[in-house]
């Protein structure tokens, strides 16, 4: 038996365990246990499973480090990062803080998450019932790195590439991601069908995150308004998906570095799909990128195990 908690960040889903409440060695295959879970047919079904550990449980929990983050996709590969995930985490740390954590609510209070590729904050703004509105720290863009790009030139005026047609624009935040910004509208199924062939290219060893920045084509595009355009998320180890903030953050170090936004980035998000409170999802930064959206709280529940 184990306890779960399922949350929700603008449309992309998590579930999260504590690895301290895990006691049947039948749970403990972490890879295993993602793949069974996230289907969304025979399991609980979400976009990815988070497990995490307490690093300290005293009253100042909240001025160090909270939590060790792990984070699997649906298909049992783990990721570096996410920053959905940890926003997920962190929204469930406060929600239970109470009983565990022993903090107030305030513009103050925060989370430290220790996650593969370092220590990420995560910053309380405010909350209605189980509904968190969180800053994220997403972490520096690096448009250098060899190991998950190593087709990268030593010298190159411009920042795109070119595989079988398609035009990407390769950076890290820590995961890897390929930037697609298109001149002209398209349905999904194209979309979804530039998004398989990056994710899999040989070129991508460690395979790739996928953001097509599409125009609606019903109006003058302005991204820092949040007018007139939409990103088509397509996940490593997932395939589509409503909402990704690493890859949110991808898109703004992109368009900043192609200097068609400064310092601000808003993305629209549709307010009929579940976890979406029709609040957009804003990104701003100079070195740091920094995400602000919203994550619910879904439910808790118990896995009965084989």
């Amino acid at each position: 038996m184990m306890i779960f908690y399922k949350t929700v960040s603008s449309g992309n889903d998590f579930i999260h365990v504590n690895v301290d409440d895990v006691s049947d060695p039948g749970l403990a295959d972490k890879k295993k246990l993602a793949q069974r879970l996230c289907q969304r047919q025979t399991g609980i079904g979400a976009d990815g499973m988070v497990f995490y550990r307490y690093k300290n449980t005293g009253e100042t929990a909240f001025e160090s480090e909270s939590a060790d983050f792990e984070i699997f996709n649906r298909d049992g590969s783990e990721a570096e990062l996410s920053g959905n995930g940890m926003a997920g985490l962190a929204a469930l740390l406060f929600y239970l803080n109470k009983s565990n954590l022993k903090i107030t609510h305030n513009l103050h209070s925060h989370v430290i998450l220790d996650t593969k590729v370092g220590k990420k904050k995560i910053r309380y703004l405010y909350h209605e019932d189980n509904r968190y509105r969180l800053n994220v720290e997403i972490g520096e863009p690096n448009f250098r790195s060899r190991t998950f790009f190593p087709f990268l030139e030593q010298e190159k005026n411009k920042p795109g590439y070119d595989y079988q047609g398609i035009t990407f624009y390769p950076v890290s935040m820590g995961n890897p991601h390929a930037v697609v910004v298109l001149a002209e509208t398209a349905p999904d199924k194209e979309l979804a069908r530039m998004g398989m062939l990056l994710e899999k290219a040989e070129i991508f060893p460690s395979g790739t995150n996928i953001e097509l920045v599409v125009p609606t084509g019903t109006g003058r595009v302005n991204y820092e308004r949040g007018e007139h355009f939409r990103i088509f998320f397509y996940e490593r180890g997932v395939g589509p998906t409503q909402s990704s903030s690493t890859g949110s953050a991808a898109v703004f170090a992109v368009l900043q570095k192609l200097r068609l936004i400064s310092q601000c980035l808003t993305i629209p998000i549709n307010s009929q799909c579940a976890g979406c409170p029709g609040e957009a999802i804003k990104i701003v930064g100079k070195q740091t990128v920094y995400i602000e959206n919203s994550t619910e709280i879904v439910y808790k529940g118990v896995y009965l195990s084989e």
